[in-house]
Formats: C-alpha cells, sequence, structure tokens
C-alpha cells in the first residue's frame, strides 16, 4: 500500500515494529514519528541521524521522534527508527548504557550504542518490512547548498590600541562609532 507522506510511513513501520519490543519485554509507549533535522543538526556537521524526546519531555506524555531528511535507503531509516524507539521504550536518562544497551542488543542492533546498525537478523527483518511497506515517499535532503547567513554586526576597532567591538549599521549611522574604553580616541569601522 503506497502511502501519502514519509511520516505516515514512518508510523506503519512504528505499528509493525510495537510487537517485536512486545517480544522482547519493553513495550513501544505512544510515539510520535516525524522527518526533521535533529537539534543541532543544522550546524552543517549533521552527524545525529536521529533523535528521541522521551514522553517525559513535554506534556502530552508521547514519546517524539525525529528522523534526519538527509536519510533516504529505507533500511536505514527503519534503523534509526529502531535505535530512536529504543530510546522511547528505555527512557532517555540511561543515555546508551543499562538498559538501553540490553534492549538493542535484544531487538537486534549492534556496534557502538551510540551509532547502531541492524545485526543480520534484524536487517532481515527491516528488509521484509520494508517491502511491505513499499518505497518510502521522501527525497534526500542535501542541506549543504544553503546559503549561510552572515553575520549583521559589522566591527569597530581603535586604530591605536587595536580595541574592537562588533555593533549594527543602524547603531554607526546614528551615532558614530563608539569611543574607545582604553584610548578614548574614536573608533573606525574596520574594513
Amino acid at each position: 500500500m503506497p502511502y501519502a507522506n514519509r511520516e505516515s510511513w514512518l508510523e506503519a513501520a512504528n505499528v509493525a515494529l510495537r510487537n517485536e519490543f512486545e517480544s522482547i519485554g519493553y513495550p513501544l509507549p505512544n510515539v510520535l514519528v516525524s522527518v526533521g533535522f535533529p537539534f543541532g543538526g543544522r550546524s552543517g556537521k549533521l552527524k545525529r541521524i536521529g533523535e528521541c524526546h522521551d514522553a517525559t519531555s513535554n506534556a502530552g506524555n508521547v514519546a517524539q521522534i525525529f528522523i534526519s531528511p538527509t536519510l533516504e535507503d529505507p533500511i536505514e531509516v527503519l534503523e534509526t527508527l529502531v535505535h530512536e524507539d529504543v530510546h522511547a521504550a528505555v527512557g532517555n536518562k540511561c543515555g546508551h548504557r543499562g538498559p538501553f544497551r540490553t534492549a538493542a542488543l535484544a531487538i537486534g542492533l549492534t556496534g557502538k550504542m551510540t551509532a547502531t546498525v541492524a545485526g543480520d537478523a534484524l536487517r532481515e527483518r527491516l528488509q521484509k518490512l520494508s517491502e511491505v511497506l513499499g518505497p518510502l515517499p521522501h527525497f534526500k535532503l542535501d542541506p549543504s547548498g544553503r546559503k549561510k547567513q552572515g553575520t549583521r554586526m559589522l566591527k569597530a576597532e581603535c586604530t591605536f590600541c587595536e580595541y574592537a567591538v562588533r555593533l549594527t549599521r543602524k547603531m554607526i549611522d546614528a551615532h558614530g562609532c563608539p569611543i574607545c574604553p582604553g584610548c578614548e580616541d574614536r573608533m573606525e569601522e574596520a574594513s
């Protein structure tokens, strides 16, 4: 069945994964899944590909998961979803240790716990799930082409002691450059 959008595809995947989590003794709480940059993910580094805010993080008592729009391979998306579902199931207080590690290994994730991948058996189950779900209605986003906004602050500096400050064009036009607190000379706009 084709899905209208990526969130409905992810929600359907989570419904199918509920039984997996029940079978290992870590039932999934109510979870909302969306595609979006994890906090700090727009900094250009884009190291995080998923993020879970557990049920204690909001008034609705619902875990919220974000999958990075930089992913496009359905299996990688599902692997990330499973990793974040583990966070939802055990809570975020333990980080990637203790209960997280136990549940992650039980569900079939392997590797470094901060960057898990599906083990062979889980990968096979995720492949079958992907086939049942059909195509992921999503196109990979490449944020590297975004124009980075430069600062609007201008630099003014003392030509004598090199003391510098930043201020807006509006401030310079209205009041001129400030007086250097050390030399008491008027600072100049730096080029």
